[in-house]
């Protein structure tokens, strides 16, 4: 399950941290990639199932993995 806010993501059940950057953060979920773009984000909590990111969202890409091929 994905939550999303202005300045704060919550993601549940996701695959695999990506990327991490000042200005992008991809995460690969069983479903899909998000590719979330904003300023100053960071993980602000990170376990097994859940992942917390908070900044100044900008967008969310989910790219399906067969628009990847």
């Amino acid at each position: 399950m994905i939550t999303i806010s202005e300045f704060l993501i919550s993601i549940t059940r996701y695959v695999k941290i990506l990327k991490v950057t000042e200005k992008e953060i991809h995460i690969q979920t069983r479903r899909c990639l998000l590719q979330i773009t904003g300023d100053e984000l960071w993980i602000t909590y990170l376990n097994n199932s859940e992942i917390i990111l908070q900044g100044k969202i900008v967008k969310v890409d989910f790219i399906s993995y067969e628009e990847r091929i």
